[in-house]
């Protein structure tokens, strides 16, 4: 399904009022005083130990500072029982390949390791009393294993987006990060926003199109403070 619903974006390739309320919100962001971040997410990618072909303690809490929670006995799963699985899938996805390259789509298309450890965390988590760890949280424990290909899904992304499938979004996302103005956008914007050099540029968008989304809420709720 073709993104269509990011037109506004192009106009934050240049000065105006688009680029400066994203440049605005990534500066937010990132903020922080006396170490202490103004959004806990914006250490999603840096927090703790996160080695890149398993799944460790940091990484439960990583995925908690984007406000979702892996219920403990999927936590003890991925820790224990299903290690050696996960791992042996990690192994085959690239760690220093971005979604917007054009050899990502092989590693993000259906039967790809990365598309079998989706299904491996959605499925081997709900085999004991339908615990499981939901869309969303599966889709941030993958973009924190391999931040650089794999984009975080959520509700306000997907609005953003105009997409109702988690899964195929990586596709979706690769197909149009396939134009390169759209790349060197984000670029401009990563180095103007004053985003920290480990952030992945696949994380910035993110970013973008979470906190645009959260502006939206708030003015819709400005608008319409009696409704439910």
């Amino acid at each position: 399904m073709p993104i269509d619903r990011l037109d506004w974006f192009e106009e934050a390739a240049v000065s105006g009022p688009r680029r400066d309320e994203c440049v605005r919100n990534l500066r937010a962001y990132f903020a922080g005083t006396d170490g202490i971040p103004a959004y806990s997410g914006s250490r999603f990618e840096s927090f703790g130990d996160n080695p890149w072909n398993r799944i460790v303690v940091d990484d439960l809490v990583a995925v908690s500072m984007l406000s979702v929670r892996v219920p403990g006995q999927a936590a003890l799963r991925f820790l224990e029982r299903s290690a050696g699985a996960i791992s042996a899938l990690l192994v085959q996805i690239p760690t220093d390949l971005d979604l917007y390259e054009e050899s990502a789509a092989e590693h993000v298309a259906a039967g790809s390791a990365a598309d079998q450890l989706w299904t491996l965390l959605r499925t081997s988590s709900q085999r004991h009393d339908g615990v499981g760890t939901g869309l969303v949280t599966t889709s941030k424990l993958l973009a924190r294993k391999r931040p650089r290909l794999l984009p975080v899904w959520d509700g306000v992304v997907a609005g953003q987006l105009g997409l109702a499938k988690p899964r195929t979004h990586w596709e979706d996302v690769h197909r149009w990060l396939a134009d390169d103005r759209r790349v060197e956008i984000l670029r401009s914007l990563e180095a103007e926003g004053h985003v920290p050099a480990h952030v992945s540029l696949l994380r910035v968008l993110d970013v973008v199109l979470w906190m645009r989304g959260e502006d939206e809420q708030s003015v819709r709720e400005q608008q319409n403070p009696d409704s439910d």
